[in-house]
């Protein structure tokens, strides 16, 4: 009788992960930059090089999106992992952004992948630490 009852949760359950996968499709980012701040759920100080002494960085993420959806946010400073932030999303057009403490010595290049939580890089931002600062004008 256990069995018939795991087996019918299971299969209760299999539908629901399938539509789930189907509406992945609908996750679009529709603006990604790094930042040295957020003040008022904005990025402020938007930048692709920051000096050294930054002390942290934020990456900045709006997207459309299926509701109950996750992203990770995943930070390497050349090929070394740093962190993989998950964050929630819900429905609609969304923001969410993480923040990563950079230390002085942790200077060149450094990527944050946007994943969808099958682990599809949806977008990748680049960025410097300890050349010269650079802000980004872009219109949104």
């Amino acid at each position: 009788m256990r069995a018939i009852g795991l087996a019918l949760s299971a299969s209760l359950l299999f539908p629901a992960l399938l539509v789930a996968r189907e509406s992945d499709g609908d996750l679009r980012v529709t603006k990604a930059v790094m930042a040295r701040t957020m003040e008022e759920r904005e990025p402020t100080g938007e930048a692709t090089a920051f000096p050294r002494d930054v002390g942290q960085i934020v990456c900045f993420t709006r997207l459309d999106a299926p509701a109950d959806t996750v992203i990770y946010h995943v930070w390497r400073h050349g090929e070394t992992l740093h962190a993989k932030v998950q964050l929630s999303v819900g429905e609609g057009s969304w923001r969410t952004w993480s923040r990563k403490r950079i230390h002085p010595s942790w200077t060149g290049e450094w990527t944050v992948d946007i994943e969808d939580e099958t682990g599809k890089v949806l977008e990748t931002l680049r960025f410097t630490i300890g050349g010269a600062e650079e802000t980004r004008n872009a219109p949104e």
